[in-house]
């Protein structure tokens, strides 16, 4: 089930959204139970390919403490800094991505492998 990957640190499995994330979220949760060596895996390919960086995110994030580069307005933040910024961002692959990807991905192949109208058994008649 892809490379084995080195343990990863305690806080690359904290809660919510990781560094660097960016606002988009889907507006509804979606909970699906998925074995435990999977979410290791994920957590540990995320961490471990977007380490360095994450270390890049938080020199930045001290030499700008007051730029809100999330923010609607981007307040404190030049357009160089936030530039800066968004391109660490784009290098950290987040594990919400992973699982959106996954979950777009199982829905289309369940798509695909529907029925077709005409192969789709034909509904009882109504009852009235």
């Amino acid at each position: 089930m892809g490379p084995p990957w080195d343990p990863f640190p305690h806080q690359a499995r904290a809660q919510g959204r990781s560094p660097g994330s960016p606002n988009g979220v889907w507006h509804e949760p979606v909970t699906v139970r998925l074995p435990t060596d999977l979410v290791n895996t994920v957590y540990a390919a995320c961490w471990h390919t977007s380490k360095d960086a994450l270390a890049q995110l938080e020199d930045w994030k001290q030499r700008h403490p007051k730029a809100r580069p999330n923010h609607s307005t981007r307040r404190n933040c030049t357009e160089a800094e936030l530039a800066e910024f968004q391109a660490i961002r784009s290098r950290i692959t987040h594990r919400g991505d992973i699982w959106r990807a996954a979950v777009l991905q199982g829905l289309q192949t369940a798509y695909r492998l529907q029925p077709t109208a005409s192969d789709a058994p034909k509904p009882d008649a109504p009852h009235i």
